[in-house]
């Protein structure tokens, strides 16, 4: 793991200025905004680090190497010859530490030479470094291509951007220009993938990684093994927990921008139905909360878990109807429920007459045993059910559960389970 500064270098006849980051005392009287960067950024760094600079031909000729630029005098048109030393001399003045490289990129005439910069970029950068970027020269499309191209290097090689930085010479008419540190867009980029991991797929491992320092990101992995492990009651804490939590980081001076708000809003929203039980599972609210973690597992795919729970609800809830809700965690009153709801499915299999409201119960037991037996069973027998076919089953035996749990209204069965 190693340190690498990166920056372009642009064929520009660059003014002098004084670069200054924040209150820092500024760096003065310098053309070119690395000298700034590095000095500011880059003062910790051993002779292992490295600096790359990614020039075109013309870069190099005008701005890396000495050059004398010719400027035509307004008044008189004479053309004024001034030689001015590039940025090679210019580092080499600065003694810095680490290895100093250039590298040579074709001028961006199509697609093609953008793809031809984003591999040779790619190439300089190895498993786990530590990369500043210096974004303020350039081609127009620059700033575009290094933010994918640290997204993706992120994901391939696991690396961590220190500082992703601008010189904003235009945003000053003084001599004293600017440096903006612009890392918290990389950072944005990470809160919005994290994010809809999170929301569309169940997974909160990234979350819980880049909230590593706050208490929230504890939260998140507690909540995230209570899903995936189908445990209602610590679901409905750790959901109470984070709703919470997201307000006090709402707070925190960096998380105030509004794209970041509106990230967390998008998770408190996700448990925000859930969280209405206040953690109690067996009322009609707990009911309800329920029926929110079944529709959460259909919309991540987490199929199984969503015929598991909807399997375990549909015993609660009938329990709750025959007065048992202090005693719907005792396995034997579990079991009498269980074993009414058989009775009453074998009856809608052998076709023996019932009523119209035992019949409808009987038949969507049915319907949740046979196809979370074949789920539980990983398909060993003779005739599974096609994966398709499965998750449509799923799907919509689900829905039939989460409309019954959410109901507050029973269809009245005519008989009942023995206590």
């Amino acid at each position: 793991m190693a340190k690498v500064f990166m920056s372009f270098l642009g064929a520009t006849d660059y003014s002098t200025c004084n670069y200054y980051f924040k209150n820092l005392e500024p760096v003065k009287n310098i053309r070119y905004v690395q000298e700034a960067t590095i000095k500011i950024f880059c003062n910790d760094w051993n002779e292992g680090d490295c600096y790359y600079f990614f020039l075109t031909r013309e870069a190099r000729q005008k701005n890396w190497n000495d050059f004398t630029w010719e400027k035509k005098e307004q008044i008189s048109n004479k053309i004024k010859r001034v030689k001015k030393k590039g940025l090679k001399k210019c580092l080499e003045s600065m003694n810095i530490s680490g290895k100093i490289r250039t590298i040579n990129i074709p001028n961006e005439t199509s697609e093609k030479t953008v793809w031809e910069i984003f591999e040779i970029l790619f190439a300089k950068i190895k498993e786990n470094d530590e990369v500043v970027i210096d974004l303020t020269h350039g081609f127009r499309t620059s700033p575009m291509l290094m933010i994918v191209f640290l997204n993706y290097a992120k994901f391939l090689k696991n690396i961590k951007i220190r500082h992703l930085l601008y010189g904003a010479f235009e945003a000053s008419k003084t001599m004293d220009k600017p440096i903006w540190d612009l890392t918290e867009f990389s950072k944005l980029y990470d809160w919005t993938s994290a994010t809809e991991q999170f929301i569309q797929y169940g997974s909160g491992k990234k979350l819980a990684e880049i909230t590593k320092e706050l208490k929230i990101s504890k939260i998140i992995e507690r909540l995230t093994s209570a899903l995936s492990l189908n445990r209602i009651d610590k679901t409905l804490e750790e959901g109470l927990s984070i709703q919470r939590e997201i307000e006090k980081v709402k707070g925190i001076e960096e998380f105030k921008i509004l794209p970041f708000q509106f990230l967390m809003d998008k998770i408190n929203d996700q448990f925000r139905n859930i969280n209405r039980a206040n953690g109690i599972l067996f009322t009609y609210e707990g009911f309800r909360a329920q029926a929110e973690m079944i529709d959460f597992y259909l919309k991540t795919n987490q199929f199984v878990q969503a015929i598991t729970l909807a399997r375990e609800a549909y015993i609660s809830k009938w329990g709750f109807y025959w007065g048992k809700s202090q005693n719907l965690k005792n396995c034997s009153v579990r079991k009498s429920i269980e074993e009414w709801l058989g009775r009453l499915g074998d009856s809608y299999k052998c076709k023996v007459h019932l009523n119209a409201v035992d019949t409808s119960i009987g038949k969507l037991w049915c319907k949740i045993t046979q196809v979370r037996n074949d789920i539980d069973h990983a398909g060993m027998s003779e005739n599974p059910s096609r994966t398709n076919k499965a998750i449509n089953n799923i799907s919509k035996i689900s829905l039939d559960v989460i409309r019954f749990l959410k109901s507050k209204n029973y269809p009245k069965p005519l008989s009942g389970p023995s206590f």
